[in-house]
This record gives structure tokens, C-alpha cells and sequence, in this order.
């Protein structure tokens, strides 16, 4: 997986910036549960460019 991250919903992972990060021969998604303010800058994997932005994910593994 690119990302495992998985938070507790009292205790979320926050505040994580990956910044220029490639990353190649990834085989699966990323895992993110209760995550907080995960920004990515100028990050590549296996060749596809990610949008620069900031996400939460919550709970159920999905962007809020």
C-alpha cells in the first residue's frame, strides 16, 4: 500500500504533509481511517501525479 494510517476516533492521526514523495511499484490504495489534515505536495505514485491538497478521512475510511 502507498499509506497504512489508521487513527482512533478519540485519538485521530493530524497534521501529516507528504512533500515530494515518489513512490513506484505500489500495489494497493492507500489505508487511511480518522485521519486528520493529511496535505499532499508534488507526491507521484507509480507514475500518476496526486492533486495537491489537504483531506480528512473519517471513521469509515472515506474523505469528509
Amino acid at each position: 500500500n502507498a499509506f497504512f494510517l489508521k487513527g482512533f476516533e478519540d485519538a485521530p492521526i493530524e497534521n501529516i504533509v507528504f512533500r515530494d514523495m515518489v513512490l513506484d511499484g505500489v500495489k494497493g490504495d492507500a489505508e487511511m481511517i480518522n485521519v486528520n489534515n493529511l496535505t499532499y505536495e508534488n507526491v507521484t505514485i507509480n507514475g500518476k501525479k496526486v492533486d495537491n491538497k489537504t483531506v480528512c478521512i473519517g471513521p469509515d475510511g472515506k474523505e469528509r
